[in-house]
């Protein structure tokens, strides 16, 4: 399993905050691998999302569905790929006495014959994480 986690402070309040990042349509202002990212439905508990990326220099449109939505602590959006990769995104928000924490847990679940290629995945995803992280902080900065 490929993970990126990373928390960053931010002076948004933790209910301002977690909406910010479960507004998973605005993904792609802080995520460098993400193209786009369309609503299906409406926002919340079950929503979907058709996420567009560049990933490991191939384009891909990823139907993602919230599977947690626990305003304003916990949001989590899955997608299972048709090649047997599972991918989850965790955003959990705390209060830190000046504006709140984000922990930002992503994880690639190969299954199968892609376990292999799970240090591959590992250094493309720090990668990417190591380059999102700035942007979410501006994200939640502004």
């Amino acid at each position: 399993m490929a993970t990126f986690r990373a928390t960053i402070n931010s002076p948004l309040p933790p209910e301002e905050a977690f909406s910010r990042m479960a507004a998973f349509e605005r993904v792609p202002e802080w995520d460098p691998a993400t193209i786009a990212s369309v609503l299906i439905g409406a926002p919340g508990p079950g929503a979907e999302y058709d996420v567009t990326t560049k990933f490991g220099g191939k384009t891909q449109t990823i139907r993602y569905r919230t599977t947690v939505h626990e305003p304003p602590q916990r949001f989590v959006v899955e997608a299972n790929l048709p090649n047997g990769i599972g991918l989850r995104d965790e955003i959990t928000v705390t209060a830190n006495g000046h504006g709140s924490a984000v922990t930002y847990d992503a994880r690639i679940l190969p299954r199968g014959i892609w376990k292999l290629a799970n240090p591959i995945f590992q250094l493309v995803f720090a990668r990417i994480g190591a380059r999102a992280v700035p942007l979410i902080r501006r994200y939640l900065d502004a």
